[in-house]
């Protein structure tokens, strides 16, 4: 088995979020060396569909990060079924159950930052976990901090935006979203701002880099609007 460093090293990566794209963008992360996404094979059913992207992001998966809440699932056998499209799958925490990929490992995650505690979320450690590896280019797709509406936070034929956009009796309450409530985005987003001053291979799409740009706050302010809206806490995004 090769390690995670032999795999990445020297590697262009095309790091896919869930939000949607403002175009197609499927040329673009297709030619990567690396298509790195978050959560692949989530979906609202019970079990994971294989296969399934984000409209206009390309056919590829190479990687997938998993936030806690799969990486608990996982145990059970939850990701069994999207493993194999895998060369390798990165957990935010242990993974510790038995399976037939064995390039499984942790992610090392940031803790703190200017002296505050952060909860950070799929972007955020997948990027710090790079910085102790040596990628020649990393480019982000598909995220923005929770600066679009709440209707562009998730691809409904990726994740579970339909429990945002289209709530029912037997779903989760849609103003439970823990991304703009639980995790302070704009520490994420100092997570991120630290990383690219630190690195030389820090890229990404219009979105990702106009909302790693605003000013801070500009961004607070549109974090605080959104946690009076969205104050409950049961996804990470």
């Amino acid at each position: 088995m090769s390690s995670f460093g032999q795999y990445v090293d020297g590697k262009t990566i095309a790091i896919v979020g869930p939000a949607p794209v403002a175009y197609d963008q499927s040329a673009e992360i297709d030619a990567h060396d690396i298509v790195y996404r978050t959560t692949y094979g989530s979906s609202s059913a019970d079990r994971p569909q294989p296969g399934r992207f984000p409209t206009g992001t390309g056919t590829r998966v190479d990687m997938s990060f998993y936030n806690a809440g799969y990486s608990r699932q996982a145990a059970d056998g939850y990701l069994d079924d999207v493993y194999p499209d895998l060369k390798w799958a990165v957990h935010k925490i242990d993974p510790t159950h038995q399976t037939s990929l064995t390039n499984i490992r942790r992610a090392n995650k940031p803790t703190m930052i200017n002296g505050k505690v952060v909860h950070a979320t799929q972007i955020p450690i997948m990027l710090y976990d790079l910085t102790f590896f040596h990628p020649e280019k990393v480019t982000v797709f598909g995220a923005d901090f929770y600066l679009g509406p709440v209707e562009t936070w998730y691809d409904a034929n990726y994740t579970k935006s339909d429990w945002f956009m289209n709530p029912t009796a037997d779903r989760p309450d849609p103003t439970s979203a823990m991304g703009p409530a639980f995790h302070n985005q704009e520490l994420n987003r100092q997570i991120v701002r630290s990383i690219r001053d630190a690195v030389n291979w820090l890229a990404g799409d219009q979105r990702f880099l106009e909302a790693l740009d605003v000013p801070r706050h500009v961004h607070e302010a549109a974090m605080a609007e959104q946690s009076a809206r969205f104050n409950k806490t049961a996804l990470t995004v």
